[in-house]
C-alpha cells in the first residue's frame, strides 16, 4: 500500500462577514444523551455507564460554511455543462 498524505483544510465553524447565515451549534452533554437513550431504548440509569449516555452536537449551517469547493453549476445553470467538479480535467 502506498503512502498517503493528509492535508487538513478545515476552518472553524463560526460567524464570518462573508456569510449571511450565522451557524448555530447546540452542544448536548452526556446527561441529555442519557435521557434520550432512556427514552429511545427504555434503558434505566443502571443500564448506562455511570448513568450517562452519549454526547452529541447539533449543527445548523448553510452549504457555504466551512471548507468546500463549488461546482460551476452553482454559479450559473449554463456553466458549460459542468455540473460537478469531477467533470473537470484536474491534471
Amino acid at each position: 500500500m502506498g503512502k498517503f498524505r493528509f492535508v487538513d483544510l478545515s476552518v472553524p465553524i463560526e460567524a464570518v462577514p462573508s456569510e449571511f447565515v450565522v451557524p448555530e451549534i447546540e452542544h448536548e452533554d452526556h446527561m441529555k444523551g442519557a435521557n434520550l437513550m432512556k427514552w429511545v431504548f427504555g434503558a434505566e440509569d443502571s443500564d448506562l455507564p455511570d448513568g450517562l449516555g452519549w454526547a452529541n452536537d447539533t449543527l445548523k449551517l448553510q452549504t457555504h460554511t466551512g471548507t468546500h469547493l463549488d461546482a460551476p453549476w452553482h454559479y450559473f445553470p449554463t456553466a458549460g455543462g459542468f455540473t460537478t467538479v469531477g467533470r473537470f480535467n484536474t491534471k
